[in-house]
């Protein structure tokens, strides 16, 4: 098979397209034939060697957290899937040295969910590892519920993007910031209000929207954010980072709970977002689509922070 392999870390030149040998299925594993793989800020981060002392995979290591495909071979145990079926799936960090920029890779089943019916496989790609970052950062460790307020930092990101859409589906109040050119965008997947960051004080805008502080303030952005966030907070709330941790001094005089959330890969919650992108509860953010030969091209342009919804490979 065909794959985004790096053996050392460092910048795009060492991405290099290479075969390898298909992967096979072990106990309680599928292997997924992949036709798009969706692009995450981690990708970059793992090939950069951001990671490692988090995760030290060992090199050579195939690059990609995300797949939409279908379901090529069961391993020994595995039920509820047959091959051909159409599915989806994050990779990350279950699949060690294994990743989705493959035409191939081998995925535990408890990772695994039914692909939305309403998306195609390049939408599809792009669901994962975003949208499952929100609903444990919203379901697992904030309590969302309905009647809550949710201020986004980065609203129009691929992980603020589903942000949104899950926040509104829950029956929440829904802020977020944007640059101007993606307002109409962010306004378009439900938020109640947006602010500029670049032309407004963020923390003086979002007390004017929720005077007392919002409920739950997810920072999907790092920088100003994480400082920010226990201000737009509420005494008694919450501020859930995805990017860095926040200052504990600041938390306590502020009087706002923190938590930081690193992503774990869950069929079943991937199921339950499934559901409700079929149901047009929550929306599939818009998704750029390269050829699996310009993954370089593809996290170069990740990495410079402007991009609206999702960036996607298409390996078949």
């Amino acid at each position: 098979m065909k794959a985004i392999v790096i053996d050392s870390y460092g910048g795009p030149e060492r991405m290099q397209l290479r075969e390898l040998p298909d992967p096979r299925p072990s106990a309680g594993e599928v292997v997924i034939d992949v036709v798009c793989a969706g692009i995450n800020p981690v990708d970059w981060k793992i090939r950069d060697g951001a990671l490692r002392g988090y995760y030290d995979w060992p090199l050579p290591l195939v690059l990609g957290c995300d797949v939409a495909g279908r379901i090529a071979a069961l391993g020994p145990g595995v039920a509820g899937f047959a091959p051909g079926d159409p599915v989806f799936a994050c990779t990350f960090p279950v699949v060690p040295g294994s990743g989705a920029f493959a035409e191939k890779v081998a995925v535990p089943a408890s990772a695994v969910a039914p692909m939305p019916k309403r998306l195609d496989f390049a939408a599809a790609a792009g669901v994962p590892l975003a949208a499952l970052t929100v609903w444990q950062s919203f379901y697992d460790v904030a309590g969302l519920a309905a009647g809550d307020t949710v201020f986004v930092h980065a609203a129009a990101g691929g992980v603020g993007s589903f942000a949104v859409s899950i926040a509104k589906a829950a029956g929440a109040y829904v802020a977020g910031t944007v640059s101007a050119g993606n307002a109409d965008y962010v306004r378009g997947l439900g938020a109640d209000a947006v602010i500029d960051y670049r032309g407004q004080d963020v923390v003086a805008a979002a007390r004017r929207l929720v005077p007392h502080g919002f409920n739950i303030v997810l920072a999907a952005a790092a920088g100003d954010a994480l400082a920010q966030s226990l201000l737009i907070a509420k005494p008694g709330g919450i501020a859930v980072s995805i990017t860095g941790e926040f200052d504990a001094a600041s938390a306590t005089a502020q009087g706002v709970r923190t938590a930081w959330v690193g992503m774990e890969a869950n069929g079943r919650q991937l199921g339950l977002i499934a559901a409700l992108i079929d149901a047009g509860k929550v929306a599939a953010p818009p998704t750029a689509v390269f050829p699996l030969a310009e993954a370089a091209r593809a996290l170069e342009t990740s990495k410079t922070g402007r991009v609206r919804g999702k960036l996607v490979l298409r390996v078949r």
